[in-house]
């Protein structure tokens, strides 16, 4: 019985700290900012590139990642850059 108990407390506990966990991640905020440029890197390689366009603000790589997607289209206009 008491075994039972302590499997439903814990069950409970691990419920809770996932729900946590991922309102959290949910609530992570994007950039509501406008990048100086956006840099497109069309140079050839080897092997796949992943990230190779990315923001820049204040001559700093940003990554578009970190960005909110729809606020920097709706909001800003930005310069495109080619790398090659």
């Amino acid at each position: 019985m008491k075994k039972i108990a302590i499997g439903i407390v814990l069950v409970i506990i691990i419920s809770i700290g996932i729900f946590l966990l991922i309102q959290n991640m949910s609530q992570t905020e994007k950039l509501k900012v406008c990048p100086d440029k956006l840099i497109q890197n069309d140079m050839p390689s080897i092997m796949p590139i992943t990230n190779s366009n990315y923001y820049l603000i204040n001559g700093e790589r940003k990554e578009i990642i970190d960005f909110d997607a729809n606020w920097v289209k709706n909001n800003c206009t930005i310069k495109i850059e080619k790398e090659i």
